[in-house]
């Protein structure tokens, strides 16, 4: 049945789900504009440049994971539900299908900015370099998801043999890596402007 929990749950989702992909945004327009912008030398080259950029991000990263979690949460949806008839109860709830917040900035960071790199020291244009950053992404995305698959059908027996600490030290690690010592080292480099925030946060939290 339909809560005022739900509600919250809902909200806070949106606004998690949100963050995410603007950081997402922010972090591809960074790494893909960083490798190349020296090799430009005129404002309107690097206009054109932060316009092949948007086309890239919104019209097909940003649109494919619309479409990705339109269908895993329909998907999802349809998983609770079968469960809940299985096992005749009506207060199953699904998991929320999202970004991955750490594995995205791992991606970005990680994968996508090393191959926008890899093609500015090759000596590509912008926009071979650029398409060429994308593509790397999609492939290592692919990967990864067929890794993912192929796991899963190991998945039950890996639960029943190791500890659940050990299933999350992977994501623990990376959203320390990329959430938490990203932020302290950005507060670090201005220590006058970074500290009293990082203090009130500190305060706030213990």
């Amino acid at each position: 049945p339909f809560t005022r929990g739900d509600i919250d749950c809902g909200v806070s989702l949106f606004c998690q789900i949100s963050g995410t992909i603007l950081g997402v945004i922010h972090g591809l327009d960074v790494v893909l504009t960083a490798p190349f912008k020296d090799s430009l030398d005129t404002p309107a080259q690097l206009s054109e440049m932060s316009s092949f950029i948007n086309d890239i991000v919104y019209g097909k990263i940003i649109s494919g994971m619309c479409v990705t979690m339109t269908f895993g949460t329909f998907y999802y949806g349809y998983m609770a539900l079968r469960m809940m008839r299985k096992e005749k109860r009506n207060d199953i709830c699904c998991l929320p299908y999202g970004v991955n917040t750490p594995a995205a900035f791992a991606f970005v960071f990680n994968i996508v900015a090393k191959a926008a790199q890899v093609a500015a020291t090759k000596g590509m244009s912008y926009e071979q370099g650029i398409t060429y950053a994308w593509r790397v992404g999609c492939v290592a995305n692919l990967v990864a998801g067929i890794i993912a698959t192929l796991v899963g059908f190991a998945g039950p027996h890996i639960v029943k043999l190791a500890p659940k600490a050990s299933l999350l030290v992977a994501l623990a690690g990376l959203g320390f890596t990329w959430l938490g010592i990203g932020q302290v080292i950005v507060c670090y480099q201005a220590g006058h402007v970074g500290l009293l925030p990082l203090g009130i946060a500190v305060v706030g939290f213990f």
